[in-house]
C-alpha cells in the first residue's frame, strides 16, 4: 500500500478555526519543504486515500465526533496501514470508544480512547484500542492552584522542571498499557474522579502509541497555540516557549513526521 505526501488538518464541523490555523502554521514552518500540509473537511476524507498524517484539532468534540463518524473507519483502517493520526485537546477526544458528553450519552467516532467526562465515568470500551482512559471535558478552577486557568503545568516525563502550556478544558489522559509512551503529565489533579480511577496513575497531558503500522499522539494540551495565548495576553517564561516547542516538536517527530528529512539528509 501507498502512503501519500499528504498532511490533512480537519477544518470541518467542530474544528476551531485558531487551533487549525496555528497547527497548520506550526506544521508547515517545519515540513513544508516535506509534505503536502491540506485542511481538509469531512467530504474531502471521503475521498482521500492513506495520507501521511491525519490532524485532529482542537474544538467542539461532539461536533466533530458527529461529522467525522462516517470516515472513522477509513481513518482508522489508514492507520492501521501506516498513516500518523496526530490529536489535540478536542480532537484527541474524538479518538474514543464510549464517552458520556454530559446527558445524553454521546458515543464519539473512533473507539480508540476510551473517554469520559467528569460528571461521568464509563469504561465500557468498544474496540478497546488504545487502552487509553481520556477524562474530560474538565471544567475546574485552575485559579485554585495558579493565577491563569488557561495555563495547564505540566512536567515532560524525561524533565525535572515543570513548565505552563495553553490548556482549554482539555482531557487529562490515562494509561494502563505498558506500550503507550507518556509524554507529558499534568504537575496536580484537574478532575474529581481521579480517585474513582487509580490515584496512582499518571495523568498523561500528551501520550503515544502505535497502531498497527501507524502512530498516534494524543494530547490534552496546546502547545501550537502558545503565541496566539501570549497575543491574547498570557504570560510565558522563555522556558515555558521552549518547551511548548519542543513538546510539539516531539508529537510531530512521535507521528513520523522526522523520517522523509532524516531518509534524505541519509
Amino acid at each position: 500500500m501507498t502512503i501519500s505526501n499528504n498532511v490533512l488538518i480537519y477544518r470541518g464541523q467542530g474544528a476551531d478555526p485558531t487551533c487549525v490555523d496555528a497547527t497548520t502554521t506550526k506544521i508547515s514552518q517545519l515540513y513544508s519543504r516535506d509534505y503536502s500540509i491540506i485542511q481538509v473537511d469531512q467530504s474531502y476524507l471521503e475521498r482521500e486515500n492513506n495520507p501521511y498524517l491525519y490532524v485532529l484539532p482542537g474544538g467542539n468534540a461532539m461536533d466533530m465526533g458527529n461529522s467525522l463518524k462516517k470516515v472513522a473507519e477509513k481513518i482508522k483502517n489508514s492507520v492501521n496501514k501506516g498513516s500518523g493520526l496526530l490529536g489535540f485537546c478536542a480532537g484527541a477526544m474524538v479518538a474514543t470508544s464510549n464517552w458520556k458528553y454530559h446527558n445524553p450519552c454521546y458515543s464519539p467516532a473512533f473507539g480508540w480512547v476510551n473517554t469520559v467526562d467528569d460528571e461521568f465515568f464509563a469504561d465500557q470500551p468498544r474496540l478497546n484500542f488504545p487502552s487509553i482512559t481520556a477524562v474530560g471535558p474538565t471544567y475546574h478552577d485552575l485559579t485554585k492552584v495558579q493565577p491563569d486557568p488557561r495555563l495547564a503545568e505540566i512536567v515532560s516525563t524525561d524533565k525535572k522542571q515543570s513548565y505552563h502550556c495553553f490548556w482549554d478544558k482539555g482531557p487529562v489522559l490515562y494509561s494502563s498499557d505498558l506500550k503507550h509512551r507518556i509524554i507529558a503529565q499534568y504537575t496536580y489533579p484537574t478532575n474529581p474522579y481521579i480517585d474513582t480511577i487509580n490515584p496512582n496513575t499518571i495523568q498523561a497531558a500528551a501520550i503515544h502509541t502505535l497502531y498497527g503500522l501507524g502512530s498516534i499522539v494524543l494530547l490534552g494540551v496546546h502547545p501550537e497555540l502558545t503565541s496566539w495565548a501570549e497575543r491574547k495576553g498570557h504570560s510565558f517564561t522563555p522556558y515555558d516557549i521552549e518547551q511548548n516547542d519542543l513538546l510539539f516538536k516531539e508529537s510531530c517527530h512521535l507521528v513520523g513526521l522526522d523520517k522523509k528529512r532524516m531518509t534524505s539528509i541519509e
